[in-house]
């Protein structure tokens, strides 16, 4: 295949500046909680309209390359609150999931992916530009969420595929993704919540998000239509709060299966239906597995009390449930059946994408700052040369990490406000004897490596110059209040 170069990315983070490191260890995490809030001196970065972008001057846009020769169509879904146990392809019931089974049994299966946070906008960030939330500007430091928008000089996936010559276009579900949060950044067409306006009881389900993105790509201009896509999807189905139709928990309800997990199956399902109408979606346009690559990626999980101190929602806590998820791939240069041994972060997904689109990547200087590119993992299977992955929480008050290996994680509390009864301890686990974190064992270089990591991880986000808030818009306010979300 052959290779076309990008435009040189753009950097993230700015240079460290030499007192910013001294500065955060002198003082400690409220010097970090300082060097996170807000910033009032940063313009807001204009956004495309919702649906369909404005129009523009033709001479005025900038001619796109061409793409690499034979460069597939990409389709990459985000699955908001998708716990891992409860997916067919890893152990699931078999009614919960069958789409994605059948997608992991055509394609591969990624088997230890470590998300980089525990709720939506932080762990979306580490998937759609590679860094993490902490890098970027893109941390609320506050218990007030889901205003911090992605910072001009932050490229996206989408970025990186347009600039490389691909027609790209999104749809989310998940306020935390709207426009104004930078999220469209690289979109030719994208649909968020504010054009939908869901409410308390009419949450956007995935059937509306495939549908939208269908409709997209059958509105290109001939001119379009001559480039390979980028969709990108975000369902958020299964997340709080969850209103079921009469028959549909029958095929979950068993005498052992509390009506909580039972409801929470079927708002999967309901996923899983979406995604299977999305390939068929595809397949009816002529495109598939030899053309396209089709990739699913859940945010994070949910606690669902099971065990119960892994609380019922998510967000605050860094346990197995809701940091450990799933990665499905299929498509060309994908074997079927494959399993991908080892460690993978959410950091990793942008670097095997661009891998299977055919684009340069380059492995990261600093694994716990970027990904790696796997695709050449996904023809025949093997292990990855991870060796550790991040996982950062500041929701409603909480400031925790966790270092993940293969065998162990460490967790720690770096001075959460106001959720001090929360069930969760700063120590290490054997993550293969105790998945549930429930008998802690001691493990000082990994525990040494955790505060390191977060020492360096907020001094480059006082470095960090970019970025902001987004203007407060009562619509989103109020969509993100039916979500849960404190404003």
């Amino acid at each position: 295949m052959t290779h076309v170069t990008p435009p040189a990315p753009r950097s993230p983070v700015a240079r460290r500046a030499a007192g910013a490191a001294a500065l955060v260890c002198a003082l400690g995490i409220a010097a970090g909680w300082l060097a996170l809030r807000p910033r009032s001196d940063v313009a807001p970065r204009p956004v495309p309209a919702g649906d369909p972008p404005p129009a523009q001057d033709a001479a005025a846009v900038p001619q796109r390359p061409s793409p690499p020769t034979g460069a597939p169509n990409v389709v990459v879904v985000v699955t908001c609150t998708l716990r891992r146990d409860q997916l067919t392809p890893y152990g699931g019931p078999g009614e919960t999931a069958p789409f994605l089974q059948t997608l992991a049994s055509g394609g591969a299966r990624f088997d230890d992916t470590i998300a980089s946070s525990s709720w939506t906008k932080e762990s979306a960030t580490a998937i759609l530009t590679g860094h993490p939330a902490l890098d970027v500007g893109m941390t609320d430091p506050t218990p007030a969420l889901g205003r911090r928008r992605i910072a001009p000089e932050v490229e996206t996936l989408a970025e990186r595929l347009a600039g490389a010559g691909w027609w790209t276009a999104g749809v989310t579900a998940n306020p935390h993704l709207n426009a104004d949060f930078g999220f469209a950044q690289g979109m030719d067409r994208y649909h968020g919540t504010v054009e939908t306006g869901f409410q308390k009881v009419n949450k956007r389900y995935a059937a509306d998000v495939v549908t939208t993105a269908l409709q997209f790509l059958d509105e290109r201009k001939p001119d379009e239509q001559g480039r390979p896509f980028y969709l990108q999807l975000v369902a958020i189905d299964p997340h709080f709060p969850i209103e079921t139709e009469p028959g549909e928990l029958d095929r979950f309800l068993h005498d052992d299966v509390p009506v909580r997990i039972a409801r929470y199956r079927a708002m999967v399902r309901r996923v899983d239906d979406a995604l299977a109408r999305m390939d068929q979606g595809l397949t009816d346009r002529g495109y598939g597995a030899d053309d396209t690559v089709f990739v699913v990626v859940a945010d994070h999980g949910e606690g669902l009390d099971l065990p119960a101190h892994h609380r019922s929602q998510h967000g605050r806590v860094l346990y197995r449930s809701l940091v450990q998820v799933g990665w499905l791939v299929r498509g060309p240069g994908v074997g079927a059946g494959v399993v991908v041994d080892g460690l993978s972060s959410q950091l990793d997904v942008l670097p095997t994408v661009l891998g299977l689109a055919g684009l340069p990547t380059t492995p990261p200087a600093d694994e716990l700052q970027a990904g790696y590119d796997w695709s050449r993992l996904l023809a025949a299977g093997g292990q990855t040369i991870r060796q550790r992955a991040i996982a950062d929480t500041w929701y409603e008050g909480a400031n925790r990490a966790s270092v993940w290996t293969g065998t162990r994680a460490c967790q720690r509390d770096f001075g959460s406000v106001g959720i001090e009864r929360d069930t969760f301890e700063t120590a290490c686990f054997d993550r293969l004897q105790d998945p549930d974190f429930t008998q802690p064992i001691s493990d000082p270089v990994l525990e040494a490596a955790l505060v390191q990591w977060r020492t360096d991880a907020l001094a480059r986000a006082a470095a960090f110059t970019g970025g902001g808030d987004a203007p407060r818009e009562d619509a989103v306010r109020d969509q993100l209040e039916a979500l849960g979300y404190a404003q």
